[in-house]
């Protein structure tokens, strides 16, 4: 699939990627047309708009490898990581390596990911080792998934409120879901009626 892009077009890009948090309004001023315009554009730009955060939010990455127990495994854990909010990256080599990026809000995430996240203890991962790199420098922004529904159980499968780091008070929990107590929550605002 081709698509053309006019210089417009790349303007506007070029924009987002120097800072994905811009309003229509902002592109408006660097591009010279209307923010309705610039909408209009973006919604036919071959690109998904998300949610983007300054990397201040991130105060770690941690960057999991390790080895599954088999190439077979490989949807099964895909399936189990695709909506973890905190995942960056995903990804596999070979035929039984893998690679986790995933982001945390303080340290006690860090500790949480490090110790005894589903990515390092899931039944289909045979060996893990986490490295923790504190900060992020390139890119400003970082797109982070910010679950806009809440649910009872992390997408992972692990509840909670049954978690021991989570009764005790050294993890905020998962962003997705109810239970959570971190800085990630999405609060709606009440349409308005006029």
């Amino acid at each position: 699939m081709s698509f053309e892009l006019d210089e417009i077009d790349i303007a506007i890009i070029s924009l987002l990627q120097k800072n994905g948090v811009m309003s229509t309004r902002e592109i408006s001023r660097f591009v010279g047309l209307s923010h309705t315009a610039i909408g209009r554009r973006l919604r036919k730009l071959p690109i998904k708009i998300t949610a983007v955060f300054s990397r201040d939010i991130v105060k770690g990455l941690i960057l999991v490898v390790g080895k599954l127990r088999s190439r077979s495994a490989i949807d099964e854990i895909v399936n189990t990581f695709k909506n973890c909010p905190r995942m960056l990256m995903f990804a596999t080599g070979g035929s039984d390596r893998y690679m986790a990026l995933m982001f945390a809000e303080d340290q006690s995430v860090i500790d949480c990911i490090s110790l005894d996240c589903e990515v390092r203890m899931h039944p289909e991962i045979e060996e893990s080792r986490t490295y923790v790199l504190d900060r992020v420098h390139i890119p400003d922004y970082i797109y982070i998934k910010i679950p806009t529904e809440r649910r009872d159980v992390a997408p992972c499968g692990r509840n909670c409120l049954t978690c021991r780091r989570f009764k005790e008070g050294t993890c905020p929990g998962c962003p997705a879901t109810y239970a959570y107590r971190g800085p990630l929550i999405v609060r709606r605002r009440r349409s308005s009626t006029q």
